[in-house]
């Protein structure tokens, strides 16, 4: 059994290799475990965070670990490594709408306007259109 970190992750790099039925598939399989929503969605912002910090360290002539040393990534600079490896094809422009996105479906969990899981996938398409 995946941990929930890992199973996000996967769903996280489903969406950035733009696999909508893994990504919906990987979701699925979390509510069916009875993972918490908010968990889902922390997992996935501190993922598309780290895309998105690797992503600015390259685009400005630094290797990906770079943001290890201005942030606490002390054991963990794998995640750097693995992020700009997922979003060696996706754009600083898109990680930026990706990040408002998930901004915006955690204001709404924490709001709870609508059902948890639409808010998910309502998130997971979103983030899918971005990637075209």
């Amino acid at each position: 059994v995946k941990s929930l970190e890992a199973s996000v992750f996967d769903l996280s790099r489903a969406v950035t290799k733009n696999d909508g039925k893994k990504a919906f598939s990987v979701l699925h399989k979390l509510f069916a475990e009875k993972e918490k929503p908010e968990l889902i969605l922390g997992t996935m912002i501190m993922a598309f965070v780290d895309m998105y910090r690797a992503k600015v360290a390259v685009s400005s002539g630094e290797k990906a670990n770079f943001a290890a040393s201005c942030y606490n990534y002390r054991g963990r600079e794998f995640r750097l490594r693995n992020a700009s490896y997922d979003s060696r094809n996706i754009s600083i422009k898109t990680l930026r709408k990706n990040l408002d996105s998930l901004n915006e479906a955690d204001r709404k969990l924490k709001i709870r306007v609508t059902d948890e899981k639409i808010i998910l996938e309502k998130l997971l398409v979103e983030l899918l259109r971005s990637e075209q």
